[in-house]
């Protein structure tokens, strides 16, 4: 990417940072976190370590180098209010990636729901099968195959009441993930987005799913 690319991205960031009394932007080896001075530095160095490690356990996976070309950028907002401005996600919603860009609710709030280290661990997975396959990876795969890396799969199913949607086709099960009105149905999605990788990896193995998806992307086709 172009030093003025570059630029755009840090003037964007910029801009989305501009409501925080204080923005700072903090750099690592693979990262560029772009966050609210307010918060404690502390809890975004700790952030920075587990991007960090996750960054170094799924490369030999993917094969692939993300921060190649340049570091994977990071904005942490000040507030829920600001995530769900600017990502257009639910309040539930801890986290997002948005044309390679990593998005987090406000690390204070990850730490007192005790998901930051797989929220981390999540995005940064997220980054290597983006980076591996595009836009050609449907959701069902990319939040499955995170899920399973992560070991996501009790953390999905926390919570769930209601009854378990039918589905007719891994299409519904997109549709369920970009569901942002019902938590519920949001949630199952993401549980049966990890049963269905699962199911693939439990066949082929975690190496094939992970490093050969497009074997997969049709043989799960409606």
């Amino acid at each position: 990417m172009s030093c003025g690319c570059r630029a755009l991205i840090i003037i964007l960031a910029a801009v989305i940072l501009a409501g925080f009394s204080d923005h700072r932007i903090l750099e690592t080896a693979h990262f560029t976190v772009f966050w609210s001075g307010t918060a404690d530095r502390e809890g975004m160095e700790r952030l920075t370590e587990l991007l960090e490690d996750a960054y170094r356990e799924y490369q030999p996976l993917f094969q692939v180098d993300p921060a190649a070309r340049r570091p994977v950028d990071v904005v942490v907002f000040a507030s829920t209010g600001d995530f769900c401005h600017h990502t257009g996600l639910a309040w539930w919603s801890a986290s997002a990636m948005i044309d390679g860009t990593v998005y987090l609710q406000p690390v204070s709030i990850l730490t007192e729901r005790n998901i930051l280290d797989r929220v981390a661990a999540h995005e940064t997975a997220l980054v290597f099968i983006y980076e591996r396959y595009g836009n050609a990876a449907p959701p069902w795969y990319a939040e499955g195959l995170a899920m399973y890396l992560v070991g996501e799969d009790e953390a999905a199913a926390d919570g769930l009441s209601g009854d378990r949607p039918e589905i007719s086709g891994v299409s519904d099960i997109d549709g369920l993930l970009t569901d942002r009105t019902d938590r519920e149905r949001n949630a199952w999605g993401y549980v049966l987005a990890y049963e269905t990788v699962t199911g693939l990896i439990d066949e082929y193995g975690p190496s094939a799913v992970a490093g050969e998806g497009e074997r997969f992307f049709g043989t799960c086709a409606d």
